[in-house]
């Protein structure tokens, strides 16, 4: 038995838990803001997972609903996060337009194609990180024009930004080799899967640690 890959649900739990503490700890340097909500984000992610390792393992149920609402929910708060973000009207304007695409995508795959009860929305999973990838090179041009470009080791978004840009940029060729091309170790997709959170999550810690409280973008 490979032990690793059987607490991967526990390590990523591990990771999202110590991201979370340290953005409580950092909390006071930028409640004010909208990332505010960004920590609220985590602590639900955090207990999405919990409550759907709870569900399979010891009620030995189906809880692929529980991933499939915070699939949807995920990239919905992202895209608005950003959305908010954004100084650019084109690129609020398309943001915007994206999110109600991803949303609507939703409902048609759940309805037609993927049951949202019974099947993994595979299809939502990537056409919503295509899109948050895209949104986030978008941020990522503007924020290389705004005059805080020489601070942004100090802003909470560009390490959000980074987290999330990493992790989806690593997930989507794994997921799409490991579910459509036929591709079935299972042991190297959870090595990737952890590796992926444990960036991730550093990501976001770092951002907590390093946010300025009188600096927003």
């Amino acid at each position: 038995m490979d032990y690793l890959i059987y607490y991967l649900p526990f390590y990523i739990n591990a990771l999202e838990l110590i991201a979370i503490i340290i953005g409580f700890v950092h909390y006071h340097k930028y409640k004010h803001t909208l990332l505010k909500y960004f920590l609220w984000f985590l602590c639900y992610g955090f207990l999405s997972e919990m409550l759907g390792f709870l569900v399979s393992y010891f009620f030995k149920q189906n809880n692929v609903i529980i991933f499939n609402i915070y699939t949807l929910v995920q990239y919905e708060f992202f895209l608005w996060l950003f959305y908010k973000h954004f100084k650019t009207v084109q690129y609020k304007i398309l943001t915007k337009s994206i999110g109600l695409f991803t949303g609507f995508s939703f409902i048609i795959n759940s309805i037609f194609f993927q049951d949202i009860f019974t099947t993994f929305q595979s299809y939502s999973l990537l056409l919503g990180g295509f899109f948050l990838i895209i949104t986030i090179i978008l941020f990522f041009t503007e924020l290389l024009n705004s005059d805080v470009i020489l601070m942004v080791k100090n802003l909470l978004i560009f390490w959000v930004a980074v987290g999330i840009l990493l992790f989806q940029l690593g997930l989507i060729p794994v997921f799409i080799a490991t579910k459509y091309i036929n591709y079935s170790n299972g042991n190297t997709y959870g090595y990737i899967l952890l590796i992926l959170n444990f960036i991730t999550s550093l990501c976001y810690s770092l951002g907590f640690i390093w946010t300025k409280k009188n600096l927003n973008y």
